[in-house]
């Protein structure tokens, strides 16, 4: 199993935001089993990531912020 070092967790937390934050539930769930796939994270080192995305994205939906959160991600996402 892999272990990912502090960028690749962030880089991790904020594809899953995204996706949360860009889909319906059944189009999240699609979308998180590939970033999950793509990880090669075993379902109990993936989840606990998964939730606090969730989370996250709920605290960005809540607010109705969600257009500045993606703006926000997509940035730290183009940026080297």
């Amino acid at each position: 199993m892999p272990t990912l070092s502090d960028d690749d967790r962030y880089m991790l937390a904020l594809w899953l935001i995204r996706a949360y934050l860009l889909s319906d539930e059944w189009e999240a769930d699609f979308h998180i089993a590939w970033i999950q796939t793509q990880s090669g994270l075993s379902d109990e080192a993936f989840a606990p990531a998964a939730h606090e995305a969730w989370k996250s994205a709920q605290g960005w939906r809540s607010a109705g912020r969600v257009g500045e959160a993606i703006a926000l991600i997509d940035e730290q996402l183009t940026t080297p």
